[in-house]
């Protein structure tokens, strides 16, 4: 059973592209334009890239000094994307800025650099990268700002990948020793071309208080957030500002906060690494009606103009009710204010009467929600709802998709998925689930759905709860406005057990079912079309420039785990 705490995881990368005026093709309807790139820092070995699904490709050496040019021209408005299929041999190039309309002649950059990580991954293969294949190890810490060392195992934490393809691990309920855990504010940076993990403070133990403006020895910084877990969190590549608001933890306070002190937070935190943490001054769970009540769990979009939108978690409603939400807010950081755009102004430890929750005129208040953005509208799947403390819960998982339209302010609940509260009786859609990971894939646009916890198995929802690896892809742009089912999910790795337990894309069963899933290793740094992560929830996720996904984490199940536990292993996935 997972741990619901009842109220008392854009695609990265820096836009570096170039557009110049006219055009490689004829007049008319016939307008194309061509795409090239731009390879920087290229010194030796041989560096291949794809333009599109992989049948247009260019080939980059070392003693290249000029823009390459694909040989296939692109349609005037029609979409481009630019990804590495092959790593020039010790070296790690990343694409900047690979994908967009071409509404003119394209330069996508690409910047190379000296690598000692692991060479990349073949394609639809899950990569063990780093961390251990046993449960609860606990961090190394090291100094400050020096590479080295990892964070310990850990559940809830917050992340966000930089402008550059950095990822950025903040806080969680990690192990402190054994089988002891505490809420954490340590902040850490995976450098994805050197495979090294840097520890950027504060602490290095349990429940610290935040701090504004005080000065504590060796923590990197003056001010910082306190220790908590399921903050909400959010990257603008423009500025290179990461954003943290609220969760469950610790407040202000001068010793380590307690058991008796833990509670709901609605602190909103900026970041960058030249400047540290600095708390927005405005927030008060006494002031809802301008400012979102304490909350953990919520969902979290940014949009194209920078904005901030946060919808539901478990917290404190505008009326003061505490429970799940179903509340949106958006939070304009130019005039530095909040708006409640839409929802209840009460909160909910039940879900609505029947299973149709696409009755509803927006969705239904719910924690730990999947989300997306397509670059207009924002999209939400899953997620729980439910009533009782850290240590006994009960919950309901939903498996409806909703896309919010912030031109015309309305949602949508979408057809062809179960629009229900307690599990799934289709095949062709992700059982209902709350906790997992989700992404936008920035060459392809579709979104990506990892684990959590749920109704695992088809139409398995009167069932006990289980936890999930499986992985599924959707594609927004097989969606049409008529009514009726249709297929846009596809799933990777076929989950077929009460348990979570998986097909694998190979095709070889794991056996008759057993009551857990572990983790398939292989080798580190290795992949192999037989490696999968263990059944998991409560991890995080990044999207790197390259558009491959790395998962961290969470409660599950490692190698040969019977029993769940919090995991440090670091994976990678290449779609």
């Amino acid at each position: 059973m997972g741990r619901v705490f009842a109220a008392f995881a854009a695609p990265a990368g820096a836009a570096l592209l170039v557009s110049c005026g006219g055009g490689g093709g004829g007049g008319g309807t016939s307008l194309s334009f061509p795409v090239s790139v731009k390879v920087a820092g290229l010194t030796q070995g041989t560096l291949q890239l794809v333009e599109g699904n992989g049948n247009d490709s260019v080939t980059v050496d070392g003693s290249s000094t000029t823009t390459t040019r694909f040989p296939t021209q692109i349609a005037a408005g029609s979409l481009y994307y630019v990804k590495v299929v092959q790593q020039p041999q010790g070296m790690n190039c990343v694409v900047l800025g690979g994908a967009g309309a071409a509404n003119g002649n394209v330069i996508v950059n690409v910047v190379c650099s000296p690598s000692s990580a692991s060479p990349a991954p073949a394609a639809a293969q899950w990569t063990w990268m780093a961390g251990f294949q046993m449960q609860s190890p606990v961090g190394s810490y090291g100094a400050v700002g020096v590479p080295g060392g990892f964070p310990g195992a850990r559940y809830g934490a917050a992340s966000w990948t930089d402008e550059v393809g950095n990822l950025w691990l903040f806080g969680g309920d990690t192990v402190v020793s054994g089988s002891a855990v505490g809420f954490f504010n340590d902040l850490w940076k995976y450098d994805t071309a050197s495979g090294t993990w840097t520890w950027w403070g504060p602490a290095v133990s349990a429940n610290t208080p935040y701090q504004a403006g005080v000065s504590i020895a060796d923590s990197g910084y003056s001010s910082y957030p306190g220790a908590r877990i399921f903050a909400s969190t959010w990257f603008n590549t423009g500025t290179g500002q990461a954003w943290l608001f609220g969760g469950y933890g610790c407040g202000e306070g001068s010793g380590a906060c307690s058991s008796s002190t833990v509670q709901l937070q609605n602190d909103l935190w900026t970041f960058t690494p030249s400047g540290g943490w600095t708390l927005v001054p405005g927030g008060s769970s006494s002031s809802p009606n301008s400012y979102p009540g304490a909350r953990f769990g919520a969902a979290t979009w940014i949009d194209s103009g920078g904005n901030l939108w946060l919808f539901g978690g478990s917290g404190v409603a505008v009326d003061g009710t505490s429970g799940d939400l179903g509340d949106l807010w958006e939070y304009n950081p130019r005039t530095k204010t909040w708006t409640k755009v839409s929802g209840p102004s009460s909160a909910s430890t039940t879900p609505p009467s029947g299973t149709n929750t696409c009755s509803q005129s927006s969705p239904p208040a719910r924690q730990n929600a999947a989300s997306w953005f397509d670059g207009a509208n924002l999209w939400l799947f899953g997620g729980a709802v439910g009533s009782g403390s850290y240590s006994s819960s009960t919950e309901t998982f939903y498996a409806d998709l909703w896309e919010y339209v912030p031109s015309s302010g309305s949602w949508k609940c979408w057809p062809g998925n179960p629009p229900v509260a307690g599990g799934n009786s289709l095949s062709y859609t992700p059982a209902a689930r709350y906790e997992a990971v989700s992404w936008v894939d920035p060459n392809t646009h579709y979104f990506w759905l990892y684990g959590g916890e749920g109704y695992t198995g088809p139409g398995a929802g009167n069932g006990t709860p289980g936890y999930f690896n499986d992985l599924w892809y959707f594609d927004p742009k097989a969606l049409s406005g008529s009514p009726g089912i249709v297929q846009q999910w596809t799933q990777v790795s076929v989950s077929d057990t009460e348990g979570g337990c998986t097909t694998m894309p190979g095709g070889s069963n794991t056996g008759v079912p057993p009551r857990w899933c572990p983790g398939i290793y292989g080798s580190q740094g290795a992949s192999a079309t037989s490696n999968l992560p263990g059944a998991r929830y409560g991890s995080v996720g990044w999207v790197d420039a390259n558009g491959d996904f790395w998962l961290f984490g969470g409660d599950g199940y490692g190698v040969g785990s019977q029993s769940v536990g919090s995991l440090n292993d670091l994976w990678r996935y290449t779609p």
